[in-house]
């Protein structure tokens, strides 16, 4: 604790001089008078020439230089770390009778140098906390995608001052000259190393349009299945990875070949022109068309977009359609009037049930909001109909039985198709293995026309089962890689939905393409597979090992078989590997895949990698949570704020920074809650 200093009277000023023996720079701002009787007993500030007890030690000292003079004390931090090997301060601390005479007593030093070297050191960390709050303005910008001309706006920049007065707050010209662009290439760089290594990879696009400035976008994603050998504990040995490569503006006037062009300019500048197995697309005409003309392997239809165009199908049936036009009614009229609001509350009261949900209309283009809507009607349904009985100016507004029973009808199958959704949300395994399983639950069960179904609901059913039975059935390439791709899945390889040929057919497809890869991966080939037949057969005759060659019985056993040979033995191989998968265990349904296949990799050589060529392709174009939550009205309202020259660095910062899987928060009301 610093002891109560004294003041010196007025009028006299005391003569001082520096320590004998000083050490510390903290001596710069006290001395000893020489006038006292007892010289050492107490230093003198030369700031406030106030008296401070001294007994050997800085620590009084200290404290009076931070409490009464901060401005001193951070001057003095500054300046308190070792001296440059290039300043020399020679001071010579012997008291002579002209040194007695002086207050501050003359020292030798090369002052120029030290002062260099302070406003040096102190411009350095200047500079370093200035970068530091650049780094932090344009993270938050980044993530949250907020307009980088935030950074000029006057509360903006006060709130920057407020938190630090020192720095002065980075502006939008600072950001887009130096920030920007650089913090782009840290994450371009990292990008760029994870896609080195991966043998194959999938892409999906995200089409989308800015309404505030009236341009429509397309954001790129990559989608690879990464394998570690062996797998680095505690981490899987299989995990998916997603990176968004580039966010590209669509013309206008060519939108197709404007997309084509910009497609094949970011496969070749990432290198993954010839390693794209599919494509993940919406049902964008100038998508599919872009696409094709790249002849990718496999064009797989984006699920969310399918089920939306089947949703939106079955609302235009004439029955579903009146239906939901008098729902609206209902729902605006209790929304607008004061009086049937207080007494559907006290109906709801009265029949022990006041802990309902009110009622809720539609969003334009959200079917969830619809089932909503159509949950909170049912629920309501006796209050409702209390209420309305009683008011005789609006009975038209009641609905009749059959109008009920056809309400529940859609409630029930729009539910069915929500629990459908919310597999894909709430799922970090992939997606496109489950696809088909999911599909042939819908179809056997919720779309199928059952006894005692209203001629409207039957219609309902028939149009969502056609637009998903016309982008996944009909296709037959879709439907073989869907059929593929959850035979791999230890989950569902037992494939009860397919017929027993069509089981021997997707086995044929596995068996072929295990082979293929043992061919192309032998460790006693050293060939690609696309070398010629006379430059591998001559490659193999004299690829055996030196410790072999030099054997007398090589002549018997290492002569080299013929091709005939060679693709029997990889034949085989891939048929005791499969055969093996056959045989284990079927895997819980809520289990972890990719960690199944992780454990297995010694087990199972090739299949994993046949694996990878199909669990990379994505079921959505987007993100699910995206396309199925709430989430992704949040993120479209945001990416409409991006300036059009800034929005592909921007987005690709945000992406690329978070985990693919990671929803953003939602705002939306708890009473509105619902599947976007």
């Amino acid at each position: 604790m610093e002891p109560k200093s004294e003041e010196v009277e007025a009028g006299t000023e005391p003569q001082l001089v520096c320590h004998p023996r000083a050490k510390s720079k903290v001596w710069k701002y006290f001395g000893f008078d020489v006038a006292e009787d007892e010289v050492g007993k107490r230093a003198h500030c030369r700031l406030c020439l106030a008296q401070i007890g001294y007994s050997g030690n800085t620590t009084n000292l200290y404290a009076h230089l931070q409490r009464h003079h901060p401005d001193a004390f951070l001057e003095f931090e500054k300046s308190s770390a070792p001296d440059s090997p290039h300043t020399h301060t020679h001071t010579h601390t012997t008291n002579t009778p002209q040194q007695l005479q002086n207050p501050f007593p003359q020292t030798h030093t090369h002052t120029t140098n030290t002062h260099t070297h302070t406003t040096t050191r102190q411009s350095s960390l200047e500079g370093r906390r200035q970068a530091e709050v650049s780094s932090a303005v344009l993270g938050f910008l980044c993530e949250g995608l907020h307009p980088l001309s935030t950074a000029d706006e006057p509360f903006f920049q006060a709130l920057l001052r407020t938190l630090d007065p020192r720095c002065a707050p980075p502006t939008a010209a600072d950001l887009l000259s130096a920030a920007l662009p650089q913090r782009h290439q840290q994450v371009r760089a990292v990008v760029a190393a994870e896609l080195e290594g991966v043998s194959c990879c999938a892409v999906s696009l995200d089409l989308w349009r800015s309404e505030t400035h009236g341009h429509s976008y397309v954001t790129l994603y990559t989608h690879q299945l990464l394998a570690h050998t062996p797998p680095p504990p505690p981490s899987s040995g299989l995990r998916l990875l997603s990176r968004c490569l580039k966010t590209f503006e669509v013309p206008a006037d060519s939108a197709a070949e404007g997309i084509t062009r910009a497609l094949y300019e970011v496969f070749m500048e990432w290198g993954v022109a010839q390693r794209v197995r599919g494509a993940t697309t919406t049902g964008s005409p100038e998508v599919l068309k872009a696409c094709a003309q790249l002849d990718l392997p496999v064009l797989m239809p984006c699920f969310a977009e399918r089920l939306n165009r089947g949703v939106h199908a079955a609302s235009l049936v004439p029955g579903v359609q009146a239906l939901l036009a008098r729902g609206r009614r209902l729902v605006d009229y209790f929304q607008s009037s004061v009086v049937a609001a207080y007494m559907l509350q006290e109906r709801l009261k009265q029949q022990g049930r006041a802990s309902v949900g009110a009622l809720v209309g539609e969003r334009p283009g959200c079917w969830t909001a619809t089932l909503t809507m159509l949950q909170r009607l049912r629920e309501n349904q006796p209050a409702v109909t209390s209420v309305l009985l009683e008011d005789a100016n609006n009975q038209a507004l009641l609905l009749g039985a059959g109008e009920w029973a056809l309400l529940e009808g859609l409630e029930t199958l729009l539910t069915a198709l929500r629990s459908a959704a919310d597999m894909f949300c709430g799922s970090a395994c992939p997606s496109i293995s489950m696809l088909k399983p999911v599909l042939h639950m819908l179809l056997s069960t919720a779309l199928r026309p059952r006894d005692g179904d209203h001629a409207e609901l039957r219609d309902a059913k028939q149009a969502v089962a056609g637009a998903l039975e016309e982008a996944y059935e009909r296709p037959e390439r879709v439907n073989m890689f869907l059929k593929v791709a959850s035979f791999l899945d230890p989950r569902y390889k037992r494939l009860p939905f397919l017929t027993a040929g069509e089981r021997a057919q997707v086995e044929a497809r596995v068996l072929e393409e295990a082979a293929a890869l043992y061919q192309r991966h032998t460790p006693s080939s050293d060939t690609p597979a696309d070398e010629p037949a006379n430059k591998k057969q001559a490659l193999g005759a004299s690829a055996l090992p030196t410790a072999d060659a030099a054997n007398p019985l090589a002549v018997i056993f290492c002569q080299s078989g013929s091709g005939a040979e060679t693709q029997g033995e990889f034949q085989a191989q891939a048929e005791e590997e499969l055969s093996n998968f056959k045989a284990q265990k079927v895997l819980g349904l809520n289990e972890d895949p990719l960690r199944w296949w992780s454990d297995r990799t010694l087990l199972f050589p090739m299949l994993p990698r046949v694996l990878q060529r199909y669990w990379c392709v994505p079921a959505t174009s987007a993100p699910a949570h995206r396309l199925f939550g709430p989430a992704g009205s949040v993120l479209w309202s945001k990416r409409n704020r991006l300036d059009p020259e800034h929005v592909d660095q921007q987005v690709f910062l945000y992406e690329n920074t978070r985990t693919y899987y990671e929803p953003e928060p939602s705002c939306t009301d708890k009473d509105t809650t619902g599947l976007a």
